[in-house]
């Protein structure tokens, strides 16, 4: 991939994406990662997956954006 379509590319996540540091002590970390291994996922694709799905009962109960 030559440097501009690899400069498109981030300039697009940045604009789309907000990332975040999660900390976890490392058994918390072993035992997400045991429970995505377990489901076939990413820790990061088990980690949104269980967000989605936390905001969505939330929305669903409270209203619009769970509050």
């Amino acid at each position: 991939m030559d440097k501009s379509r690899t400069q498109e590319i981030n300039a697009y996540k940045k604009r789309v994406y907000k990332r975040f540091m999660l900390e976890l002590k490392k058994e918390d970390f072993e035992r997400v990662h045991a429970v995505a291994d377990a489901t076939c996922e990413t820790v990061s694709g088990f980690i949104k997956r269980v967000l989605a799905e936390h905001i969505g009962d939330a929305a669903n109960r409270d209203g619009v954006g769970g509050r």
